[in-house]
């Protein structure tokens, strides 16, 4: 397997790794704390986390997707801010 190849790999699931650590940590803000999400059993609530984490991370925007309570907008300030710490590290090596 090509060098390149591999760094991707495990960037990729590096980045999968960070937003599995932050669904669970949108999961337990609460029920309501994820507005505009459709799960009902707590895998589909948790797949809407993932999403939520997905987007905060990489500063796409939520769309349909809003927060409610002190403690999930805690939580998605500090992965939005390590989201960009992340992308910072990962590209780094590009920018020499």
């Amino acid at each position: 397997m090509h060098v390149g190849a591999v760094v991707g790999l495990q960037r990729t699931l590096s980045y999968l790794l960070f937003n599995l650590v932050f669904a669970p940590a949108y999961v337990l803000c609460g029920e309501g704390a994820l507005q505009g999400t459709t799960g009902r059993t707590s895998l589909e609530r948790f797949a809407d986390a993932l999403f939520f984490s997905v987007l905060t991370s990489t500063t796409m925007g939520y769309g349909h997707q809003s927060l409610m309570g002190w403690a999930v907008n805690v939580v998605m300030s500090v992965d939005g801010m390590a989201g960009l710490l992340v992308f910072a590290l990962a590209t780094r090596p590009f920018h020499r």
